[in-house]
């Protein structure tokens, strides 16, 4: 048993996920893409990007979204969960397909899809299934960050794309073998186990900020032998070795910097707190208002200028 989501054919191991009124087709059907051999075809490899999956109470019930092929899980519907289409978990964690068939699902999104933190504002993109932070979409072309991305919450960026003890969906760093094009310097990286060395130019590299390279270790034969290109790298060290490049596994986003929120209206609240990489917390605001009053803020949570992790929650006190 299969249900279309997103235009792929996504398998069922049991009709608790609903099975409706199946219309029969061959397996060949499923498994050409709805298609003879070379035609056009009639059914996707993967879901669509943006398809959101339902899991049933009964199982789970856990949301999650299709990003580069991979299945990301929603710890929030603020992240958009429109409408979803109601698999297994069986489904989700078996590639779409019973064991050995034809995978309708990828384990990690396919390289170059962006992703986009709705809580944060942060962009990252993936690379050999591993989001790397964009601190300048300019750089790679994309002036005002407007290329198509994916929306997910931050929690998903930060939790490997799976509820606490789910399968990950998300590498923590780049598979090995995956290349890097640093930009704007034009410098292409390998990567491995976790580390970067220079490479020679390759049109699959996936293009990223140079900046957003600093938290990938240079390997120390890189190092060694002074060619670290301009690929945002920190500094080195007398002995070869990389020195102010803790890697913390995802290239990390930006922090949230606290801004001034006085006498601000609660949307101009909203705005600088999502510029500032934060998010509004609880909101305090006086029984009786007059009439034609506009609410501003007198207090905050949060110091101005303080330094919090990414998404913090800044409550405001209006009057």
């Amino acid at each position: 048993m299969y249900k279309i989501a997103g235009g792929a054919a996504l398998y069922l191991n049991s009709c608790d996920a609903g099975c409706g009124s199946p219309v029969a087709v061959s397996q060949v059907a499923i498994d050409h893409n709805g298609t003879p051999l070379g035609a056009t075809w009639h059914l996707n490899t993967v879901p669509a990007d943006g398809t959101t999956l339902e899991t049933p109470s009964s199982e789970t019930g856990r949301i999650y979204k299709v990003a580069g092929g991979a299945p990301l899980y929603l710890n929030s519907c603020d992240a958009d969960c429109g409408s979803p289409v109601e698999v297994n978990q069986y489904t989700i964690d078996n590639r779409a397909v019973p064991l050995g068939a034809v995978p309708h699902l990828n384990i990690v999104p396919a390289n170059g899809v962006f992703l986009r933190g709705w809580d944060t504002g942060a962009i990252y993109r993936i690379a050999g299934g591993a989001p790397i932070y964009i601190s300048d979409c300019g750089a790679i072309g994309f002036a005002g960050c407007d290329m198509p991305f994916v929306s997910v919450m931050q929690y998903t960026i930060a939790n490997s794309g799976a509820p606490a003890g789910g399968a990950a969906h998300l590498n923590v760093v780049p598979a090995n073998g995956t290349l890097l094009l640093g930009l704007p310097s034009n410098t292409v990286w390998e990567v491995v186990n976790g580390e970067r060395q220079l490479a020679g130019s390759s049109s699959s590299a996936v293009g990223v900020n140079d900046a957003s390279l600093s938290s990938i270790p240079i390997l120390a034969s890189t190092a060694s032998s002074g060619s670290s290109g301009s690929g945002g790298s920190g500094s080195i060290g007398s002995g070869g070795s990389p020195t102010s490049l803790a890697h913390t596994g995802v290239v990390p986003g930006p922090s949230c910097v606290v801004p001034n929120l006085h006498h601000m209206v609660i949307a101009g609240v909203r705005r600088a707190l999502t510029k500032a990489h934060c998010r509004l917390g609880t909101i305090h605001k006086p029984k009786h208002v007059r009439r034609h009053h506009m609410l501003r803020v007198i207090r905050q949570s949060s110091r101005p200028r303080t330094n919090h992790r990414l998404g913090y929650p800044v409550g405001v006190t209006l009057k």
